[in-house]
C-alpha cells in the first residue's frame, strides 16, 4: 500500500488520508489530538485537495448566487457589512431547519435570503422588482426566475 497520500495516527500508528474522525475511536478530540501531537496534521494533502475540488464543483454556477446561498462562501459581494452579517446567520439557521425538516421555517429564511441578495445586487426597493430586473440583466435564468417566485410566493 502506498503511504505517500496517508497520515499517520500518533496513537496506534495505522495510516489514514484523515484521521479527524479515526481520533475519536481513541477517545479524543481534534483539539486534544492536536495538543497531545503538536504539528501533526489530520489530512493529508491528497484528502485536503480532493475536498477542494469537489467544494469548488458543487459550488460553480454562473451567477454566484448559489454558491452565496448555499452558504459555502461569505458574502464578499454584499457591500452592507451589517446585511452580510445577518445574511450568514440566516443561512445558518436554514440549513439547520433543513436539516430537521423544518419545511416552513427553511422556506421562510431561504426566501428571505433570496429576496435580500436579489434587492441588494439589483438596488430595487421590493422582492418582485428585484426579481425582474434580475431576470431582465441575467443574472438569474428564466428557470431560476420561476423557482424563485415559486419560494416568494410560498
Amino acid at each position: 500500500m502506498e503511504m505517500s497520500n496517508k497520515i499517520q495516527c500518533l496513537e496506534c500508528e495505522n495510516y489514514f488520508s484523515s484521521i479527524s474522525w479515526h481520533i475519536k475511536t481513541h477517545g479524543l478530540t481534534a483539539r486534544e489530538y492536536g495538543l497531545k501531537h503538536p504539528g501533526a496534521p489530520l489530512y493529508s494533502k491528497e484528502y485536503i485537495e480532493k475536498q477542494r475540488v469537489a467544494s469548488n464543483k458543487r459550488s460553480q454556477d454562473k451567477t454566484g448566487l448559489l454558491r452565496a446561498i448555499s452558504g459555502r462562501r461569505p458574502f464578499n459581494f454584499i457591500k452592507n457589512k451589517e446585511l452580510r452579517g445577518l445574511l450568514e446567520r440566516d443561512v445558518g439557521y436554514a440549513r439547520k431547519c433543513l436539516k430537521n425538516q423544518l419545511w416552513k421555517p427553511s422556506i421562510i429564511l431561504y426566501g428571505s435570503i433570496m429576496e435580500a441578495i436579489l434587492v441588494e445586487i439589483t438596488n430595487k426597493k421590493s422582492f418582485s422588482e428585484a426579481l425582474e430586473s434580475a431576470l431582465d440583466r441575467e443574472i438569474i435564468t428564466e428557470k431560476e426566475f420561476h423557482k424563485i417566485h415559486l419560494v416568494k410566493n410560498l
